[in-house]
């Protein structure tokens, strides 16, 4: 496991610090707290819910993030004990439950908690707030509420900016762009924002900010009708999505879906029809054949032969 590679990198061989060792436990830990989390809302479920399990457990953030060790010594952490660190943990905590809840679609208790764990946000370590503020925005986009989602989300990413965490203020950018631009038809703005977002996927080099950047962006092009720049961004988005990454099978259906789509508002049928059958194959495997991914793309298969 990654828990006890990370052991053996400082314990055995000595290739990392203690401290670079207590960075990765740290973001480890997190990891099992989303999980944990995620757990207790599943075994609540009915059956809308349960109809999200796969794609809730995909949409968990990749344990692999706690190897990039440049990315995690990037960002001060918080203070290893004390009152300070006590709010941080229980805000994190929160925002595990936050991201569980929205996963498993239940927004209105998602965001319930993402108000009560507010107060607790410490003014000594503020990117936290960032943190929480992500997961409300996402939840108030789930919700319909866009213009409550782009007031948090523009605090989030000067939350995160002023902390220096460029990842997660690459994130919230990303995200931004995707409501300002699409759901609230700014198209000029949203290209703006994933713009920042785009600079900041390339200074850190994080290959999955690439991935979501170039497809939001792409999206902002394609509901605009150019699709002739929004085809090769869908294309990048694929060849961005990091290999390793336990998710890429989701991503990569979501993207051809859309790729597809906007081939065959170019006229390019033959090549949308191969797209949506592969997305169709792809979510029927991973979320089974009679899920409404699976079947909007078998009818966006039918649509296209006809």
């Amino acid at each position: 496991s990654m828990h006890r590679e990370a052991c053996e990198a400082t314990r055995i061989r000595g290739e990392q610090s203690e401290g670079v060792l207590d960075l990765r436990m740290a973001c480890l830990d997190r990891r099992r707290q989303e999980l944990h989390a995620l757990v207790d809302v599943l075994t609540e479920a009915d059956r809308a819910g349960l109809n999200q399990a796969v794609r809730a457990v995909g949409g968990l953030p990749p344990v692999q993030t706690c190897a990039d060790l440049e990315a995690l010594a990037s960002v001060e952490p918080p203070p290893a004990s004390g009152p300070v660190r006590a709010r941080v943990d229980a805000v994190r905590e929160a925002v595990a439950w936050v991201q569980a809840l929205r996963l498993a679609a239940r927004y209105d208790d998602a965001l319930a908690q993402a108000e009560r764990a507010w107060p607790l946000v410490p003014p000594e370590y503020p990117l936290v707030g960032a943190e929480l503020l992500h997961a409300k925005g996402n939840v108030q986009i789930r919700l319909g509420t866009y213009d409550a989602a782009t007031t948090t989300l523009r605090e989030a990413s000067l939350t995160a900016l002023r902390s220096r965490d460029w990842i997660t203020a690459g994130q919230v950018l990303s995200d931004l762009a995707y409501v300002t631009g699409y759901m609230q038809g700014d198209a000029a703005r949203g290209l703006e924002l994933v713009a920042q977002a785009s600079a900041l996927a390339e200074a850190t080099g994080d290959s999955q900010l690439r991935a979501a950047t170039l497809g939001h962006e792409a999206v902002l092009y394609h509901a605009q009708g150019k699709v002739d720049r929004a085809i090769p961004l869908y294309e990048a988005a694929l060849e961005a999505l990091p290999e390793d990454d336990p998710n890429r099978a989701l991503d990569t259906s979501g993207f051809l879906y859309n790729l597809a789509l906007a081939q065959r508002d170019a006229g390019h049928k033959d090549e949308a029809l191969e797209e949506l059958q592969r997305a169709e194959r792809l979510y029927a495997e991973r979320l089974g054949p009679q899920h409404p991914e699976a079947l909007d793309a078998r009818d966006a298969v039918a649509v296209t032969l006809f």
